[in-house]
């Protein structure tokens, strides 16, 4: 018999310590598979806008840079795939070279198998699949909520309420995690 997924709004501020909502993070990976020594961390795999320059990519590579900065053995294996808005080439030819280095590795990463990996649909809902527009496919086929360890929408709206497609959408993720606990209280409030 399959048990229904339990569905969350997490908060996941601006306020909040990178460090901590790292921890959050690679708490939600590691759960419960990282409680064993000797079963190796789900790998994250993670769609993001990080080369269009825009306020989504800049809390996205934030994020990802700070996972890529976790000790060895306490970092999940990290695949990402730009998703979600148009790449702005003056952007990426402006960023620094260690950090281009860095987000290229992200980008090449092997990509993790569907049964093996928790992904972050990092953007806004009109993107996640089915998409309203061109942008790689988050989840990608194959890697829905039935297939994947955990399937997460990261998004963010600052008003008071949510339109039905929206909230339809983040309904279909395991998790929805925001910036803010009021955030969290606008989705709930919506249906979330």
């Amino acid at each position: 018999e399959t048990v229904p997924r339990q569905h969350t709004v997490r908060c996941m501020g601006h306020h909040t310590p990178l460090a901590a909502l790292l921890a959050a993070a690679i708490f939600l990976v590691a759960s419960p598979l990282g409680q064993c020594a000797d079963i190796p961390l789900p790998g994250l795999h993670w769609f993001a806008p990080v080369l269009s320059g825009g306020g989504y990519c800049s809390e996205a590579n934030a994020l990802l840079h700070g996972l890529k900065s976790l000790p060895p053995g306490e970092a999940p294996p990290l695949r990402v795939t730009h998703h979600g808005d148009a790449v702005d080439y003056l952007f990426y030819r402006g960023l620094p070279q260690d950090y281009a280095r860095e987000l290229n590795a992200m980008l090449m990463a092997r990509r993790p198998k569907a049964r093996d990996s928790v992904i972050v649909c990092h953007s806004e809902p009109g993107a996640w699949s089915p998409a309203k527009y061109e942008t790689a496919r988050c989840p990608p086929e194959g890697y829905g909520r039935d297939n994947a360890v955990r399937v997460i929408g990261r998004t963010m709206f600052e008003t008071d309420r949510l339109n039905p497609e929206h909230v339809a959408r983040c309904n279909e993720m395991d998790e929805v995690w925001v910036p803010t606990r009021w955030s969290a209280g606008v989705f709930q409030k919506c249906g979330v």
